[in-house]
């Protein structure tokens, strides 16, 4: 009886999870993108690639995804070299920070703007300041053009936060946070900067979004809520899309605690709709083949935690990671559908 009990159980558990990860977004920039590569998407279970391809890349791409039934989504980035002269500006001490870990080369455990490690850590990349009107306008330019292309599905955001993952030191957003400080004295200075640091990076990226939407209504926006912001590092619900993707398992070791990992994911799956009731959230989960990878059964486990936690889809990067290892390959098929 105990055993007929357990098969009728772990058929009910099986026919729960049946088909709940319905958005299944992979990411990719290590493989060659022709049929065997969508054909593994299909296999798996992906039904969105995400990339930045262009010219008669991006037109291969579309016919191979598309005999698949396979949504492409084009990346849209805010690193500050695609925005002239609108650099962020660090503090004196944040700029001894990145000349202490530029000498510590590889002894320096770098998250490269994934959560930290190192207490001092300093995102390498500049990035492009979030109250610069210029800024506001290249930005707009861009989902435009990207959202009149209806080949493809979406636009996804990435590379969107700040260098030393709290705020912009630079004469503008300095004045316009004194000026919300003093709007709202309830708060500390902390309290003040992080909320007037997220309130421009939340209300530039939806404006961006908003602009797409003008041009293209049909047009749908995912993201990679990435370098991590530290005084709310799970803000990814305040914008304003489809399909916010949001860190549950980073890439680098030390790997994450499974217990975070559960933690992270039940914030981004129950707490989608907080603030926008069509949102969704996408568990996003950092894989490389390399010497940070993770076992075939610490993965499987993670799958699991989504399934566990409701998650209506993964977000993977990068797929071709997953195709170099068999046994990460032999997880995603056993697990995903």
């Amino acid at each position: 009886m105990r055993k007929i009990i357990c098969a009728v159980l772990m058929l009910l558990s099986c026919s729960l999870f049946a088909g709940q990860f319905k958005h299944n977004f992979a990411w990719d920039w290590s493989v060659p993108h022709d049929a065997k590569f969508f054909d593994a998407l299909k296999q798996f279970g992906f039904n969105v690639y995400v990339g930045m391809e262009t010219g008669a890349e991006l037109e291969k791409i579309y016919s191979e995804a598309g005999k698949r039934d396979i949504e492409v989504y084009r990346v849209m980035e805010f690193k500050a070299n695609d925005f002239p002269e609108c650099d962020q500006v660090i503090s004196d001490s944040d700029i001894k920070k990145v000349m202490v870990k530029s000498k510590k080369g590889k002894a320096y455990k770098d998250q490269v703007g994934g959560e930290p490690v190192e207490k001092d850590d300093i995102f390498k990349n500049d990035m492009m300041c979030f109250n610069r009107e210029e800024a506001l306008k290249m930005a707009k330019a861009k989902v435009s053009e990207l959202a009149a292309d209806k080949r493809a599905a979406g636009v996804c955001f990435d590379w969107f936060g700040y260098r030393n993952y709290l705020a912009c030191y630079c004469d503008i957003c300095l004045e316009k946070e004194a000026a919300f400080a003093k709007a709202h004295p309830e708060l500390s200075p902390e309290q003040a900067q992080a909320e007037f640091s997220e309130d421009s990076l939340v209300n530039f990226m939806n404006a961006v979004i908003a602009e797409g939407r003008r041009v293209n209504p049909a047009v749908k926006f995912t993201c990679h809520v990435y370098p991590y912001f530290k005084p709310n590092p799970l803000y990814g619900n305040k914008l304003n899309m489809e399909y916010p993707e949001q860190t549950v398992s980073w890439f680098f070791l030390p790997h994450w605690d499974l217990a975070k990992v559960r933690e992270y994911t039940r914030v981004v799956v129950k707490d989608a709709k907080k603030y926008y009731k069509d949102g969704t959230g996408i568990p996003f989960l950092g894989i490389y083949a390399d010497e940070n990878k993770k076992s075939a059964s610490r993965l499987a486990e993670e799958l699991k935690i989504l399934r566990e936690e409701g998650a209506e889809g993964v977000s993977v990067a990068s797929f071709g990671e997953i195709l170099k290892d068999p046994e990460m390959v032999k997880v995603f098929q056993e697990n995903l559908k």
